[in-house]
């Protein structure tokens, strides 16, 4: 994992800077991809858990074999899918030499004046990885053991989650100064509360959906602030960034 987001994000970033694509539009579109593959993740496999053929040992089903194996499949379509956007690099954009003479981007802000808050990124997602990080350790066991929810359920569960993370990042796309707004901010913090609330409380699927979508909600804005704060650096960006993804690491490790 740690050898394809922070590559990835520089690399978007060259791209979009050289298409003229504001960075905003980068960010949340990054956060728009990565969180619909985990919201279609968990809702696949929570569906190929319950099939498959019965194994002669205390008759479990086969369907985690089938998962993986979907999973791989995935997987080399992906590094199929990577090669062929080497069309895509622009060395003209990647040149230090040539970043005086960049295109602008087309959204008239110059985030390069604007404050430096990765810091503020690191703090805030690194409290929102550990919160989701307790969700999915905790959760499944949570919904085994006591409310005794199918695996298909648990699966649209975190779909939910996903696909609202998902769909604000896409709308914050359009973003413009929120980042740098602490009303905006703590807005998003109070929705994480809320929804973290809801896991902790709610029983029924339908609740726990709503919880998870509100969660999803929450956490689309912390990754796309993340992300945002550590692709605005004019010079340490890429430096930024494999921050980023040890703060998420760290953060994975810490919730459960």
């Amino acid at each position: 994992t740690s050898l394809f987001f922070p590559p990835f994000q520089v690399f978007m970033k060259a791209v979009d800077t050289a298409g003229q694509k504001p960075l905003t539009y980068s960010t949340g579109l990054y956060t728009f991809s990565w969180s619909v593959g985990f919201a279609v993740g968990p809702f696949i496999s929570g569906l190929l858990m319950e099939t498959g053929t019965a194994e002669a040992a205390g008759q479990e089903t086969g369907g985690w074999k089938l998962a993986y194996a979907v999973t791989a499949a995935a997987a080399l379509c992906v590094g199929i899918g990577i090669v062929r956007l080497g069309h895509l690099v622009h060395p003209e954009a990647a040149d230090p030499g040539g970043a005086a003479t960049a295109p602008a981007p087309r959204q008239g802000i110059d985030y390069a004046g604007m404050p430096n808050l990765a810091w503020l990124g690191w703090a805030g997602a690194g409290v929102g990885v550990i919160l989701i990080s307790v969700i999915r350790a905790v959760f499944p066991a949570h919904a085994v053991n006591v409310l005794h929810m199918a695996d298909s359920t648990q699966g649209t569960i975190f779909f939910a989650l996903s696909i609202a993370q998902a769909i604000t990042g896409l709308i914050l796309c359009r973003s413009r100064l929120w980042m740098y707004r602490p009303l905006p901010v703590a807005a998003f913090g109070l929705v994480g509360i809320v929804a973290t609330a809801g896991f902790g409380y709610f029983e029924s699927p339908l609740g726990l959906a709503a919880a998870a979508a509100l969660f999803g909600v929450y956490a689309g804005s912390f990754f796309f602030y993340l992300v945002f704060h550590a692709l605005t650096h004019p010079v340490k960006s890429a430096f930024y960034v494999a921050i980023n993804e040890s703060v998420v690491g760290v953060g994975g490790i810490i919730g459960p």
